[in-house]
């Protein structure tokens, strides 16, 4: 369970910088994609789908409120 949180937490991260600093946006997302293509080409039996939906639900909170953020 806290590594579904970690997922969500580090794509709303990623998502939240994407508007002030796309390059780290990329290369936070860029190092969470690797990571987890070297972690489940080691571990069979691995929800990679699952975690990467975590990633993408968290990225598109922290986006959201970037841009809420931004433009309200």
């Amino acid at each position: 369970m806290l590594t579904d949180i970690a997922h969500v937490l580090a794509g709303a991260l990623a998502g939240f910088l994407l508007l002030d600093y796309p390059a780290a946006s990329i290369f936070f997302s860029l190092l969470y994609f690797a990571y987890q293509v070297a972690e489940h080409l080691t571990v069979v039996e691995d929800d990679f789908v699952g975690d990467l939906r975590e990633y993408l639900i968290g990225f598109t909170a922290g986006l959201a409120v970037a841009f809420l953020r931004h433009y309200t």
